[in-house]
């Protein structure tokens, strides 16, 4: 099954989880299935896009629908003009055509797109909804965002546009990485039940960490120290300190925030260092993963330390519960609750417990997000794509 891969890339976009969620993809593909990323098409051909110069320079060269082009690269100018002043989303809309023939099914993830010419379905995934990034980790206000979901909702019914988290209806099968973002997708009627998939994010599952925990030691690794919770990490850790003061904390990810005192208090601030360099030799070594987010969809770097092993202290925001079972992978206390993240910390680190979450964090790593048991989900999703998908060229829309 070959399919166009519309998703985040490194080189292209700012690290994050959805690039690494594109080179999971790459690198470990469901049996059967062929990726090819939307660079890639877009230089042998197979893919164009419009709405940008090179969409009107290929308009012009083979004579197509040059007043269409023209519309769409003005009012793409006005859009991203828009959004670069912090007037609406900040996401763009993209516009693409697919040759015919080319592939089994597209597969966009986090990319809201409309397609001129398509002759396959569209699978299109998705970590959180857009209200909760710009609520929750960009602190804008409730008025504020409401206005641009208005907006949002507005231009990707005008420009005929899927848009990821107001508007579907091109899209064939939508894949919701949590039951959560299900939930949400159909409790506001923007996709039918039927229509959607609970397939979450997984990872390869790795061989067991050489490096032994260090007891009482315990790790927070983000790249947004704020939105994912490291200021009521640190408020915790002074109530942990009181009744456990061998402890050790391990902050690496971001910008180093360091406090005076901070040494005395146990508290590390590890440098910048490559992903695999973090992976293998630090993460193993904590015996807790503190992870107390006001963010997230689903977090890597969670089901990284799940497949380590390590029992995970969280908040309960939107799928964090989901994602980390209390009592099973972990335990959950309520977001900004410092005294509550404290005490699921030391519980943890208690010898007799840590070892016991230990056995049941990896085994519900392999159950629910290893690479084994979600890549047969994930390609049976691009079956009943492609099984239900319409007739060829049903995607074609004209702008003018």
């Amino acid at each position: 099954m070959r399919i166009l891969l519309i998703s985040p890339l490194p080189g292209i976009d700012p690290a994050c989880g959805d690039v690494t969620y594109t080179q999971t993809l790459l690198e470990h593909p469901p049996t059967g299935v062929e990726y090819e990323t939307y660079t890639s098409a877009l230089m042998r051909g197979a893919l164009r896009e419009h709405g940008t110069r090179n969409g009107l320079r290929d308009a012009v060269r083979l004579r197509q629908r040059l007043v269409r082009e023209v519309a769409l690269l003005g009012t793409s100018r006005l859009v991203n003009a828009a959004r670069q002043r912090k007037l609406l989303f900040w996401e763009p809309f993209r516009f693409f055509s697919v040759r015919p023939g080319e592939y089994d099914a597209v597969h966009v993830h986090v990319f809201s797109v409309r397609f001129m010419e398509l002759d396959c379905p569209v699978v299109l995934s998705t970590a959180a909804p857009l209200r909760s990034l710009y609520l929750d980790a960009r602190g804008y206000s409730h008025r504020r965002v409401a206005f641009m979901e208005r907006c949002e909702l507005a231009l990707s019914r005008g420009l005929s546009v899927d848009s990821t988290s107001y508007r579907l209806r091109s899209t064939d099968r939508v894949i919701a990485i949590t039951e959560f973002l299900k939930n949400w997708y159909v409790s506001r009627g923007i996709v039918p039940a039927s229509k959607v998939d609970v397939i979450p994010v997984y990872l390869p599952s790795q061989a067991p960490a050489l490096t032994t925990p260090v007891a009482g030691r315990v790790g927070f690794v983000a790249k947004d120290f704020f939105a994912k919770g490291g200021p009521t990490l640190l408020k915790a850790w002074d109530l942990v300190r009181t009744e456990r003061p061998d402890a050790q904390l391990w902050i690496a990810g971001g910008p180093a925030c360091a406090r005076p005192g901070d040494d005395a208090a146990g508290i590390r601030w590890l440098p910048y260092m490559p992903r695999e360099e973090l992976l293998n030799e630090v993460m193993p070594s904590f015996s807790v993963f503190a992870y107390p987010t006001q963010f997230d969809g689903m977090p890597l770097t969670v089901l990284e330390a799940l497949a380590l092993g390590t029992p995970v202290a969280t908040s309960d925001y939107q799928a964090m519960p989901e994602i980390v079972p209390e009592g099973v992978a972990g335990l959950v206390s309520a977001v900004g609750d410092a005294r509550g993240l404290a005490n699921s910390i030391l519980a943890l680190l208690e010898p007799s417990m840590n070892a016991q979450f230990r056995t049941t964090a990896r085994a519900h790593f392999e159950s629910t997000f290893s690479a084994a048991a979600v890549r047969p989900q994930l390609a049976q999703a691009y079956k009943a794509a492609v099984a239900r998908s319409p007739h060829p060229l049903a995607h074609q829309e004209c702008l003018v």
